[in-house]
């Protein structure tokens, strides 16, 4: 929980709440809009491409099938 800040979900069930056992708070997406600079870890990597448009100019990592950077 000390090198993540956050995650972000487009679920508004999950907005404002935590992932279990580490304290880690669960923001909107949109969010990710207003950071400047951010290394974002796309866990759902099938979505990539799709988050790629929603989030233009952000550095996006990714872990399967293999590590990117984006």
């Amino acid at each position: 929980s000390d090198l993540i800040e956050a995650v972000y979900d487009k679920a508004k069930s999950k907005h404002n709440k935590f992932l279990p056992g580490s304290c880690i708070p669960i923001l909107e997406a949109d969010l990710l809009k207003n950071e400047d600079e951010c290394t974002i870890i796309v866990l759902p990597w099938n979505l990539i491409s799709e988050i790629k448009k929603q989030l233009p100019g952000k550095k996006l990592v990714t872990f399967i099938p293999k590590f990117q950077i984006i």
